[in-house]
């Protein structure tokens, strides 16, 4: 039996049928689409070399990750056993001022982490449109809507930032 064909979709294009529609097609695919400019650059490149650039690892990246001074795991950090027994106390001794005050800080934690996961999302967001490696994006987007994980269930944004990184490594 003699292989078969790869149907015409499975052939890789021609350079010569390779032109703005379909540099705008691959930047959809592999990414969130582009500029008319970076349109007309991939379409002058030829198919080949604009593939390769878009898959290419060793990309200059404009949106390097942040620095873990950009986004903290203390803001929702667990109490320390100082402040378990503390709470404890107070909870024994009916201290209500005490407990309240706890009650406050903590409130003020989640508020901060709130906050700070705004700013994960605005990041996150410039760095989808921007990026010069759309197929990174794109990707660490589909394993993030793969496993289905969100703030609102672990309430925790360094853990969200952490698992970011990790998709796009």
């Amino acid at each position: 039996m003699e292989p078969r064909q790869p149907t015409t979709s499975m052939r890789p294009i021609a350079p010569e049928r390779f032109g703005y529609a379909e540099a705008r097609h691959l930047l959809m695919r592999a990414g969130f689409g582009g500029t008319p400019e970076q349109i007309r650059t991939l379409a002058n490149m030829g198919p080949e070399a604009a593939v390769d650039l878009l898959l290419n690892d060793r990309a200059t990246d404009a949106y390097p990750d942040p620095t873990e001074a950009a986004f903290s795991g203390e803001v929702m950090r667990e109490p320390t056993r100082a402040e378990q027994e503390a709470y404890r106390r107070a909870r024994e001794a009916q201290d209500e001022e005490a407990i309240a005050e706890f009650r406050r800080r903590r409130m003020m934690l989640e508020r901060n982490d709130r906050e700070q996961m705004r700013s994960l999302q605005r990041w996150w967001l410039a760095r989808l449109i921007e990026s010069p490696r759309p197929v990174q994006e794109k990707m660490t987007l589909f394993w993030h809507g793969h496993f289905a994980t969100s703030y609102r269930t672990i309430e925790n944004s360094y853990h969200m930032f952490q698992q970011n990184l990790m998709f796009r490594r």
